[in-house]
């Protein structure tokens, strides 16, 4: 098991999903990353989280719903 924490990124622009992941990576924490608020949800279930990231503007769902819902 990783003592490393690991932070969820959620941002539907790859891009800057991709660069926050790899920023985070090199910065030594364990990053994941996911497209929308259902992929989130889904990769959840299978990975663990101890942060989350999460954009405002989602096409499927807002952050603030998905911070509630945490």
């Amino acid at each position: 098991m990783s003592s490393k924490s690991v932070v969820a990124v959620v941002e539907d622009d790859d891009d800057i999903r991709a660069n926050v992941c790899s920023y985070l990576e090199r910065s030594g924490f364990g990053a994941w990353g996911a497209e929308s608020a259902e992929d989130f949800y889904v990769r959840l279930l299978r990975n663990r989280a101890d942060l989350v990231v999460v954009d405002i503007g989602l096409p499927d769902e807002n952050g603030f719903e998905i911070a509630r819902h945490l």
